[in-house]
């Protein structure tokens, strides 16, 4: 479940606590864009430079987002097949009409991928995100108030990909 801005609300202990959001429904609706270039002036030959655009539009108050994602990418190959990827990933959200700001969130990520089979990838990242909170019309109607808060967090994550 994605969480948003309007998800803060004022608690009876403390100041502002999330709303339990567990039973609203939301589905996101998404459309992308790739493109991938090889990075020849690099050394070795397997260097790649890839861009996905993504426009991503929430059903829970039609919230739109226009997601863009680079990744550098050096393919390590063992007997002519893939065998590890180190990659460099970026990802910036940027609200289209929920966001005050230009940004909305960054993420970046570093690791390598293993090729375990031709179908199988485990991968292995270290990543920090960046996340801004901010005031929403509804609340700023009511209160008065505006907030405006920036969360950060360092992240371990594996990931699993299996191609169908």
């Amino acid at each position: 479940m994605e969480r948003h801005d309007e998800d803060w609300e004022k608690g009876t202990i403390d100041p502002w606590v999330w709303r339990d959001v567990d039973r609203r429904g939301e589905n996101i609706i998404n459309g992308s864009i790739f493109s991938q270039v090889p990075l020849k002036f690099l050394p070795g030959k397997t260097w790649k430079f890839k861009l996905k655009l993504t426009y991503e539009n929430s059903s829970w108050k039609s919230k739109s987002t226009l997601i863009s994602n680079g990744m550098i990418v050096y393919m390590q190959p063992k007997q002519g097949h893939r065998f590890i990827d180190y990659l460099f990933n970026f990802s910036h959200h940027l609200g289209l009409n929920h966001s005050n700001k230009e940004t909305y969130s960054i993420y970046w990520y570093l690791g390598p991928k293993f090729h375990v089979a031709k179908n199988i990838s485990i991968g292995t990242y270290l990543g920090m995100a960046q996340k801004h909170w901010r005031s929403y019309p509804d609340f700023v109607a009511k209160t008065s108030q505006t907030y405006e808060i920036k969360q950060s967090a360092t992240e371990l994550l594996i990931k699993l990909n299996l191609k169908i």
